[in-house]
């Protein structure tokens, strides 16, 4: 495996484009593992190929392995980007590729539109809720900097060394994170206080464990996003509607809970619609 500072590196804007401004989304599961290999994939518009000779690989490759990919979005009133995610070690596709077992949807005037996909990684590094923001100054570095949605390494060498920076400092965060959570056991039901109660509605009942404590089951409202905004406490039943539920029984419990983290979801780009299609 490449270590950040030699692997090939695209920053793709996902905030940008037709698809983006006709409200397609597609980029959308780019942040959410997929449900049935628990892998991350890229999604991007049908004619949305990538140059991947300017990763490295050879005129007529199909693919190139290795590469680090950073997503980034448009600050809400301001021209700049800021660094929302990055995958390592993901192998990227000259020509999107779809899977009729990984195949996703969005909607678009009214239809179901198919998502095909550009490139896949086994993990991915959510910074969305990152103390620490690098933000993409067009005003600084040139508004074509990001032409095409996309920035390949070695355009700007001053942008790079800053990126390649973060993203290391962001890595090691991580590991040391994840690590301290390994060595501390730490589980979601342990972090469950006293008082609390279903997010769905207060009035709904449950019982107390022997430690005292409500039980509650925790469930990531997105799928496949591990942080901390993500995770919500459930009474049993809430959390067998979404599993077992029909569609405007699951609706009526995703309606509660996105307004309960409404701030969160809008930040992520995600609407209520959005977090319908994932139930």
């Amino acid at each position: 495996m490449k270590t950040l500072e030699d692997a090939p590196l695209i920053v793709i804007d996902m905030t940008s484009g037709l698809h983006a401004r006709n409200k397609t989304v597609h980029e959308f599961y780019n942040l959410v593992r997929n449900d049935v290999d628990w892998r991350y994939y890229g999604y991007c518009p049908p004619q949305g190929n990538i140059d991947i000779t300017r990763l490295g690989a050879g005129p007529e490759d199909e693919y190139i392995d290795g590469v680090t990919v950073v997503y980034a979005r448009k600050i809400q009133g301001s021209v700049n980007r800021e660094v929302v995610a990055f995958c390592t070690n993901a192998r990227v596709y000259h020509k999107p590729k779809t899977d009729v077992f990984l195949r996703r949807t969005v909607w678009f005037k009214s239809e179901k539109v198919d998502c095909a996909y550009s490139l896949e990684s086994d993990t991915l590094t959510d910074l969305s809720h990152y103390p620490f923001k690098f933000v993409i100054r067009l005003s600084h570095y040139g508004a074509a900097l990001l032409g095409g949605q996309r920035y390949f390494k070695g355009q700007n060498p001053e942008f790079d060394a800053e990126l390649l920076a973060y993203l290391a400092s962001c890595k090691e965060g991580q590991d040391a994170m994840e690590a301290e959570a390994f060595q501390r056991g730490f589980t979601l039901e342990g972090s469950v206080p006293s008082d609390a109660v279903c997010e769905v509605s207060a009035s709904h009942k449950t019982f107390v464990t022997e430690k005292g404590l409500p039980y509650l089951e925790a469930h990531h409202l997105v799928p496949g996003v591990d942080a901390p905004w993500n995770v919500v406490l459930l009474c049993p039943l809430c959390r067998r509607k979404l599993q077992y539920g029909t569609a405007q029984t699951k609706a009526q419990v995703l309606r509660a809970l996105y307004k309960a983290r409404q701030t969160y979801l809008e930040e992520a780009g995600i609407s209520l619609k959005d977090l319908q299609a994932l139930y």
